[in-house]
């Protein structure tokens, strides 16, 4: 069985994750639906690929899912986390890739008219 806070396996017949030290609910065997106060929730928590692909085309929505999911399904919020801060470092490097391009070719303007005289005459 996974702990349900942290994602580590533990022992089958543990009350207490020795990884993190927080409750485990033992209602039913692995992998069913645990009730926790009024929600209903799976006890498996996994790492999907899918959720970091989520989370880098749409940055803000993994970033909220990273901070709902953060103490419930650890993995997940990780795996949203990680999507979505790749791709704000994607975005930032290409907005500063195409400002670097003009600014070369703004440049290389100026250079090939004969420099600053000229255009400010």
């Amino acid at each position: 069985m996974y702990c349900i806070h942290c994602g580590k396996e533990i022992a089958d017949d543990s009350n207490f994750c020795p990884h993190c030290g927080k409750y485990v609910a033992t209602n039913g065997p692995v992998g069913t639906q645990q009730m926790s106060g009024n929600v209903y929730r799976s006890s498996v928590d996994d790492d999907n690929i899918g959720w970091g692909v989520l989370g880098f085309f749409f940055p803000i929505v993994g970033l909220i899912l990273f901070l709902v999911w953060n103490r419930d399904y650890p993995k997940r919020a990780r795996m949203c986390g990680k999507g979505a801060l790749i791709a704000v470092i994607v975005y930032v490097a290409f907005i500063l890739a195409i400002v670097l391009i003009a600014i070369f070719f703004v440049t290389l303007g100026i250079i090939a008219s004969g420099g600053m005289m000229s255009v400010c005459v």
